[in-house]
């Protein structure tokens, strides 16, 4: 997936929360592997315009999941396994899009 491609599906889901549908799958659990996907894309771009952005993302994702390891119960030593414990714990399968 490229980061277009990305952004597509993040809009689709920001779309979908605005008109209240599909309530469980705008959760957090549920959608933080599309940060996560988008924020690789991100920094992988070769676009300048782009790279800073995908790097203050990976900096608050990487914050995010050290305060989730910290705080809850979510494991894992990289940022990628505390967000796939995050899901499972919650009944989502990280990188799952059904």
């Amino acid at each position: 997936m490229d980061f277009e491609e990305s952004a597509a599906q993040t809009r689709i889901v920001h779309r979908s929360v605005g008109r209240g549908v599909a309530q469980a799958e705008t959760s957090l659990p549920a959608v933080i592997f599309y940060a996560s996907e988008l924020c690789e894309e991100a920094r992988l771009s070769q676009r300048p315009d782009i790279l800073p952005g995908g790097q203050a993302m990976s900096e608050a994702l990487d914050d995010l999941a050290e305060y989730m390891g910290g705080k809850f119960i979510a494991k894992g030593d990289t940022t990628k396994e505390v967000f796939k414990t995050f899901a499972a714990d919650h009944g989502y399968t990280y990188g799952s899009t059904s």
